[in-house]
């Protein structure tokens, strides 16, 4: 309930600051993108102190490349420190998630968690074990108890077993993985999350069609941010299909709805080739405070897996785009491009 409750209240609320500004431990998994929340609003309010103590807190490894490329945190970040280092980070991320693992043998909260970590860490292999241990575990237990409290978590592992696949190489069995993770439930209904993922996915495989399909089961009662991935399918689905119409008018809808997902509308610019409309997007979020940790993230040079077939045009118009003089210019007021040690969850 806490990162809804704080993804609603105002960015600069007293609200949201009172509720940044308590213990959180999340469970025990760590709460650094909390505490980078709470040292940024500490910082847009000039209270350079309180900032500096909630930077303290941080230790994974997102939420320190945050810092580390956002000039804001220039006096109280030393990059060149050993709490800076972001594979140092990484690699310690993992062995607590690990230790939590084995730690709650009954939760798969800790499981799917250190599964994506172990995918940003480029150890593929080690995810799909960790999941498939999972999911025998869940198979074993058919017809009894629950093998786990929090079975709803088990659609996140065939996630990160998809995504696994797919860094394999083996794009079929990452089609299957997440086409078994959209028939489950979530949250009691239907699955949103994993049915545009797997639309996402084929996308980029490039299988309009099957993306077309795979989004109109979705329906329409979904959240804003939801609505926003659900567009941004139907525009790069008929880019590839030639249906210039069709992605006007899904462009049309991620401009006028933006403040849901920002970052997906500028998605669709980039993969539509529209670097001019882009880079003015990019200009917008740099100068908005609380939009520029999100933009910058966005333009880091990640590890990344082998483009599929859909993939292609977008990640050469994403380059081209880093590469304006007016990007880098802009960047550079307020913050820094760097190449990241580890991958993307893509």
């Amino acid at each position: 309930m806490i990162p809804r409750l704080l993804h609603l209240a105002a960015p600069a609320s007293d609200a949201r600051l009172a509720l940044l500004d308590a213990n959180w431990t999340n469970n025990g998994l760590g709460a650094s993108s909390t505490w980078f929340d709470l040292a940024l609003l500490r910082l847009e309010r000039g209270e350079t102190d309180a900032a500096r103590a909630a930077v303290r807190r941080i230790v994974d490894p997102l939420p320190i490349i945050a810092m580390r490329v956002d000039r804001r945190f220039d006096a109280l970040v030393d990059r060149g420190s050993t709490r800076a280092d972001v594979a140092r980070a990484m690699s310690q991320q993992v062995q607590h998630l690990r230790l939590q693992a084995l730690s709650h043998p009954d939760r798969l909260m800790p499981r799917s968690q250190l599964a994506s970590v172990l995918l940003m860490a480029g150890r593929p292999d080690e995810t799909v074990a960790l999941v498939d241990d999972a999911v025998a575990t869940i198979a074993a237990a058919a017809g009894g108890a629950p093998a786990f409290v929090d079975m709803e978590d088990q659609i996140w592992l065939l996630n990160a077993r998809s995504l696994a696949m797919r860094r394999l190489g083996r794009t079929g069995d990452a089609l299957t993985d997440m086409q078994r993770a959209s028939a489950l439930g979530e949250n009691g209904g239907a699955n949103v999350s994993q049915a545009l993922n797997l639309a996402t996915y084929h996308v980029k495989l490039g299988q309009p069609e099957a993306a077309l399909a795979a989004v109109d089961a979705v329906g329409d009662d979904l959240s804003g941010y939801g609505s926003m991935v659900k567009h941004r399918v139907l525009h790069d689905a008929a880019l590839l299909r030639g249906d210039g119409e069709a992605a006007a008018e899904a462009l049309a809808h991620l401009r006028t709805h933006r403040g849901d997902a920002q970052l997906r509308y500028l998605d669709a610019l980039v993969g539509a080739g529209r670097l001019d409309d882009a880079s003015a997007h990019v200009a917008t979020l740099l100068a908005d405070p609380f939009e520029r940790t999100p933009a910058l993230t966005w333009m880091q040079e990640w590890r990344l897996a082998d483009a599929l077939p859909g993939e292609v045009r977008y990640r050469a118009s994403r380059e081209a785009l880093l590469e304006r003089d007016d990007v880098q210019a802009a960047v550079a007021r307020v913050g820094r491009i760097e190449t990241q040690p580890i991958f993307a969850l893509e």
